[in-house]
């Protein structure tokens, strides 16, 4: 392991079950309960997914993306369970609590979520990992206190290793890796719990032999990079062993801007789906505008039928602030999904605008955006 990494201290903060645990604190009646926040189409009064479950309802086999039909199915048995429609004022402003006490206790903090952030803590302990448990938990507690959210935590040399070990101590956890503990931790850890490893992805792992980390790591680069192409080969070797050289960056401006909407029927009907569209590139524009913000690419979101999820991207040889290059852009990107894909019925669509650029008559992105 290089030095570098060595001298490292981040931590990885998850909140737990982070929506449905809001809504606990928002009501503590519904602690001890089956708890299920859903995204509701519309379409019905079960129509849409489970987003996020608590502990109690996972021991039914109900966890995030499943159709609330399925999920109530499951739970047919257990009257007290309460599903909830989204509450997203309640969760950005508990979140805006728990990021502010994460900023006590470490520089920079890059927060990648609403119920998560990487925490550079390494100044702070004087390049040793002694007292980094003391500050997680002082940390942990007073989200509790505070905010009344309980979280796992896990602190290692980089943020792949510290995320992996957060995720490994769930729920309330706190999970330390030292340096030179980092490859014992991962060797005998699944495969599928390195982050990039999706189903499909596990199945060809899976062929290789590969069923834990440690396998992965038996593996030459060379071999990485044949079965899997030069970015992909070069992650895996390095994430198999434990290396992971980026840097905790703040994130002070906003990466996106996006909507996503459900269609009033499943549909492969370009001419359908752009009422949806328009109605999407309207809404992503004025964003731009208020902003004081243009664009240099542009990104579908196409959810279909099964919920699948599927995106298409285009970037621009300029910046774009018109309301039709983002129409003309999200009609001709869903047109290619659709040739490509005859069979597949399109449920929910999206735009995300990217890459940006102040306006001409702005001099900073910074100023405009949160």
């Amino acid at each position: 392991m290089t030095l570098p990494e060595m001298q490292r201290c981040i931590v990885h903060l998850d909140l737990d079950y982070f929506f449905a645990q809001c809504e606990e604190v928002r009501d503590p009646h519904l602690k001890g309960k089956p708890l299920m926040v859903c995204v509701y189409s519309g379409r019905s009064e079960d129509s849409g997914v489970i987003s996020t479950a608590n502990y109690e309802a996972r021991k039914f086999g109900v966890k995030s993306g499943i159709p609330i039909v399925i999920a109530k199915k499951y739970l047919i048995d257990i009257p007290e369970s309460i599903f909830l429609p989204m509450n997203r004022d309640l969760y950005s402003d508990l979140s805006q609590k728990v990021m502010a006490i994460a900023r006590e206790y470490g520089d920079p903090i890059e927060q990648t979520g609403l119920d998560e952030c990487y925490i550079e803590i390494t100044r702070r302990l004087n390049k040793d990992f002694e007292g980094s448990e003391d500050l997680a938990d002082l940390l942990k507690e007073k989200i509790r206190k505070l905010v009344g959210l309980t979280s796992s935590i896990g602190i290692a040399p980089n943020k792949l290793v510290a995320k992996i070990a957060s995720e490994f101590c769930k729920p309330d956890g706190l999970k330390l890796v030292r340096p030179e503990d980092v490859l014992d931790f991962l060797s005998p850890l699944s495969i599928n719990q390195l982050p990039g490893i999706g189903k499909k992805m596990l199945v060809r792992m899976n062929d290789l032999g590969v069923s834990e980390i440690g396998d992965l790591r038996e593996l030459k680069l060379e071999a990485l990079i044949r079965e899997f192409g030069k970015s992909q080969g070069l992650y895996f070797h390095d994430a198999a062993h434990g290396i992971d050289n980026l840097p905790v960056k703040e994130r002070g401006e906003a990466e996106q801007i996006g909507r996503i909407v459900t269609l009033k029927e499943d549909s492969n009907d370009l001419n359908f789906i752009k009422g949806s569209l328009e109605s999407i590139s309207g809404d992503v524009y004025d964003r731009c505008q208020e902003r004081g913000v243009a664009f240099r690419s542009l990104g579908v979101i196409l959810i279909t039928d099964e919920i699948k999820t599927y995106s298409r991207s285009r970037t621009l040889d300029s910046k774009s602030i018109s309301r039709q290059k983002i129409l003309e852009l999200g009609c001709e990107l869903t047109e290619i999904f659709l040739r490509e894909n005859p069979a597949i019925k399109i449920r929910r669509i999206g735009l995300k605008l990217y890459g940006f650029e102040a306006t001409d008559n702005q001099t900073s992105l910074s100023q405009f955006m949160n």
